[in-house]
């Protein structure tokens, strides 16, 4: 598993996907993410039919915005640093170190 990281979250809760990462995944602006919230992790995949968890978009600077519940379940706030790890096809979001 490949870690880009940190990455900060902005004011409006969004937090950029590395260039790189969005490349090998396939993701472009538009695609539809959904979001899982795992102990102290958020695990990112893209969504290819119907989904029973919290969904995002990727604009067109690659950023998602995380929904606030997500972001209240995981503590995160504006300018916090979140480490980024991607594999196959998905990107896993857990709280710098």
């Amino acid at each position: 598993m490949e870690r880009y990281g940190p990455r900060t979250i902005d004011q409006e809760g969004r937090l950029v996907l590395h260039m790189d990462v969005r490349k090998q995944l396939g993701w472009e602006a538009g695609d539809t993410l959904s979001l899982t919230v795992i102990d102290t992790i958020v695990i990112a995949q893209r969504v290819t039919g119907g989904v029973n968890t919290v969904t995002g978009q990727i604009n067109e600077l690659g950023a998602v915005a995380l929904p606030s519940e997500i972001m209240q379940q995981m503590g995160w706030k504006e300018n916090d640093k979140i480490d980024l790890y991607h594999s196959d096809n998905i990107v896993v979001l857990k709280t710098a170190a």
